[in-house]
């Protein structure tokens, strides 16, 4: 499934150990898959958002990227305004630091 414009997978960081395994949209992580002890996995939604995240068990890696691109394209809208408020609160804390 090819995501919506705007939005890609890549690791957290460089060289981070578990590899490609963030959703971000533009700058912002919005997913986050986790492997759990004992090699199942589970990913939070809304990572962006600390008072609303949402954990959902995944079957396998896999699966739980496939889930997360069918979530993304339910709610790819929503995500990039909440994302475009982040930037602006972000940008805004850059200028006044400034001043």
């Amino acid at each position: 499934m090819s995501l919506p414009q705007g939005f890609h997978w890549a690791p957290l960081y460089f060289g981070s150990p578990e590899g490609v395994s963030v959703l971000f949209c533009g700058g912002v992580p919005v997913a986050r898959l986790f492997e759990k002890v004992g090699g199942k996995w589970f990913v939070i939604l809304d990572y962006h958002l600390t008072d609303a995240h949402r954990q959902r068990d995944c079957s396998s890696f896999e699966q739980g990227r496939a889930g997360v691109e069918l979530w993304v394209a339910r709610h790819c809208q929503r995500l990039a305004q909440d994302v475009s408020r982040i930037e602006q609160l972000r940008n805004a804390k850059r200028r006044h630091g400034r001043e």
